[in-house]
């Protein structure tokens, strides 16, 4: 019963940005490896942030299934890699677009992870 809630909590927090990003990061891969020519600064900041995002986009899926499965998860270094990129890209979101807009789509994925890391933590105490 407890499994089935956590996997629906799981997948509506996920939605918010698992949806923009599957459209967004072809795109602004495609962007990145246009502007290789023209602007090479831009265009590697581009690229930076789309492995960043997937990668935290993955790590986030990896940590919400190790919690539903009640398996502990291992914070090493591509957890922290995904952090900071997702700060990086947090940092970036909103210096152009707004800190609205930054709000809106990655706040419910800062807030499911760090609910998900809580319920990692608490499952480790006991």
């Amino acid at each position: 019963m407890k499994t089935r809630w956590l996997a629906i909590e799981a997948a509506l927090c996920a939605l918010p940005c698992f949806l923009p990003a599957m459209g967004g990061l072809p795109i602004l891969l495609f962007g990145a490896i246009r502007s290789l020519a023209y602007d090479p600064r831009a265009a590697a900041y581009g690229l930076v942030l789309v492995g960043g995002l997937g990668l935290a986009l993955f790590q986030y899926l990896v940590l919400a299934l190790q919690t539903i499965h009640g398996r502990p998860y291992r914070f090493g270094p591509a957890f922290f890699l995904a952090a900071g990129s997702a700060l990086a890209g947090v940092w970036w979101a909103g210096r152009s677009f707004g800190a609205t807009v930054t709000a809106i789509a990655i706040g419910p994925i800062v807030a499911a992870t760090a609910h998900f890391v809580i319920l990692q933590m608490r499952r480790r105490e006991a």
